[in-house]
């Protein structure tokens, strides 16, 4: 295709596009002044300035309360107990629970050294700590 067949095509969609708008300006030739102020006072309660309001909108300031990580923790943890009926999340709470009593009762310690095991990954590895 040559520059002047691009040139052309171009035209062609601008003056598609433009053309309908041009259109509906010519259906509705626009009336006397007093009749728009009429117009727009019958609308209901539209703000005057749309664009001004989107900006208000989005420029509020949000407002969130600080929650503890831990109580919000609690919280979620009883709206579960309330949706179900029952705490699904009990086995998991009393592993940890029981997993620090093992831990406890098994850390190690000869000379200033500490040794407390970890479990990861079903394994249980001691993890030794020094104090200088």
């Amino acid at each position: 295709m040559s520059t002047r067949q691009k040139k052309i095509l171009i035209l062609i969609c601008v003056l598609a596009l433009t053309l309908p708008l041009y259109a509906q300006e010519a259906e509705n030739p626009p009336n006397n002044h007093s009749t728009d102020i009429e117009a727009q006072a019958a609308l209901p309660d539209q703000p005057e300035d749309m664009e001004n309001s989107f900006w208000e909108f989005v420029d509020k300031k949000a407002y969130a309360a600080a929650v503890d990580e831990k109580e919000e923790k609690k919280i979620l943890r009883e709206e579960w107990k309330k949706l179900l009926g029952v705490d699904i999340f009990y086995p998991y709470f009393k592993a940890k629970e029981v997993e620090g009593w093992v831990s406890d009762k098994a850390s190690l310690e000869f000379f200033k050294i500490r040794g407390r095991p970890k479990f990861q990954n079903n394994q249980i590895k001691y993890i030794f700590k020094v104090k200088f």
